[in-house]
């Protein structure tokens, strides 16, 4: 009792509840509060079906492994190709010179390299993306000129747990959320796109082993 006098601002009770026999809706997690004060024991809470780490989250249903089912996207029956390499960048003529130094990259590595409209299986471009990156080993975004579809092209890639490598030309056009990753920074001319192919193969290298 001395013991339960003590957590009467935790529990949201007086003095005077402590003498008498009443109902009372608190709103705090009791199981939760006498856990914490050594007053309930792994044990007692599991024969109430309960797990410490639920009560301390205050979660009703199990932590469980994440499962992925996209609404928006048809999961692809083929499965991941050890050898093969997307690449994220915006469909235009200026991003030709910088895809091809990545295929150079890649041939290095003796991998395979595709960009989304190397490809036309599906009515949809965006399925055509999701399945490229689903079958991807390692995804290149490149996040110049801070294009919307790559931002959203990166994150299905570390949902579905891609390794990805950002290329950028200036670094401002790294999106915050991403800044603590490294990237690989190029200059847009010859000798720039030979050193990015470089600097590509050799983090592929790292990736794949």
């Amino acid at each position: 009792a001395a013991k339960v006098a003590k957590l009467t601002s935790e529990l949201d009770i007086t003095d005077w509840e402590l003498n008498r026999t009443h109902w009372a809706v608190n709103d705090v997690n009791l199981i939760q509060v006498l856990l914490t004060a050594g007053l309930l024991e792994e044990e007692q809470l599991r024969s109430l079906g309960a797990d410490s780490k639920m009560v301390r989250f205050g979660l009703s249903t199990p932590i469980t492994e994440l499962q992925i089912r996209p609404s928006v996207f048809r999961v692809p029956n083929g499965k991941v190709e050890a050898d093969l390499v997307s690449v994220m960048m915006p469909f235009e003529m200026p991003f030709n010179g910088v895809c091809a130094a990545i295929r150079k990259a890649c041939d290095d590595c003796d991998l395979h390299c595709q960009r989304a409209d190397d490809i036309w299986n599906e009515a949809e471009v965006i399925q055509d993306v999701f399945s490229l990156i689903y079958r991807s080993r390692v995804v290149v975004c490149d996040f110049s000129k801070r294009n919307p579809n790559v931002f959203y092209e990166a994150g299905i890639a570390h949902t579905l747990g891609k390794p990805v490598i950002p290329i950028v030309q200036n670094s401002d056009d790294i999106p915050f959320d991403l800044r603590h990753m490294r990237f690989i920074k190029y200059l847009d001319n010859g000798e720039g796109r030979d050193k990015l192919k470089k600097d590509v193969a050799q983090k592929l290298r790292t990736i794949i082993g």
